[in-house]
């Protein structure tokens, strides 16, 4: 951390220790990662070297690492400029598969703090993800993701209405149909269109004509 903070303009020295930090952040405790302030270099070199896609993949595992320990870390996360960081990189990147899928899981994990779906629907995240869907059709992976990540944010009531706006719908069936051999991709299909259909009629039409 000291590293990245010391020489933050050094793009091989932050790809080597962004790498070190993202293997050390799966296993590190909660209170050496907050005490390291490894999240606030984490975001700050998000923001400096943007047109990195190999250090921005590596970054956002971090975050995904930290945000799964707590619903603490998920906070600080959100506290410290991580949406605004992985909205930034998800515009930046959007036709990268690496970088879309650490994204969406990071979202994933992030958008179960009802405060935190909030955050990343008024950062047009939830455009961001179904624009990611779409570029990114092709790769089962970065569509599970997705989906799942769909799936926790329509846990709010006006998040529904803006999947539906932004072309969700459309683009969870899409993926079901492009990779409808993975069953694993299509649970996580099936939890998003359950959970947008909940207490919104507009929303079951919808499901319901893309289906037929």
């Amino acid at each position: 951390v000291n590293a990245m903070n010391k020489y933050s303009e050094h793009m091989e020295l932050l790809e080597a220790a962004s790498s070190a930090l993202l293997n050390l952040s799966s296993d590190a405790e909660e209170e050496v990662l907050a005490g390291s302030n490894a999240l606030v270099t984490v975001i700050a070199t998000m923001k400096r070297q943007v047109t990195s896609s190999r250090l921005q993949e590596r970054c956002l595992g971090i975050l995904q690492n930290v945000s799964m320990r707590s619903k603490d870390a998920k906070r600080a996360v959100s506290e410290e400029g991580g949406i605004e960081a992985i909205m930034f990189t998800m515009k930046e990147h959007m036709g990268s598969p690496a970088v879309m899928e650490r994204a969406f899981t990071t979202l994933w994990s992030l958008g179960v703090l009802e405060e935190n779906q909030i955050r990343i629907a008024d950062l047009e995240g939830i455009s961001h993800v179904v624009n990611g869907m779409m570029a990114n059709i092709t790769f089962e992976k970065v569509q599970k993701q997705a989906c799942g990540c769909l799936c926790t944010l329509s846990a709010d009531s006006r998040n529904k209405t803006l999947i539906r706006d932004f072309g969700g719908v459309d683009a969870i069936v899409y993926a079901m149909w492009a990779h409808y051999s993975s069953d694993s991709l299509l649970i996580e299909a099936c939890r998003a269109l359950s959970s947008l259909a909940v207490n919104i009629q507009t929303n079951e039409v919808m499901i319901a004509t893309e289906g037929e």
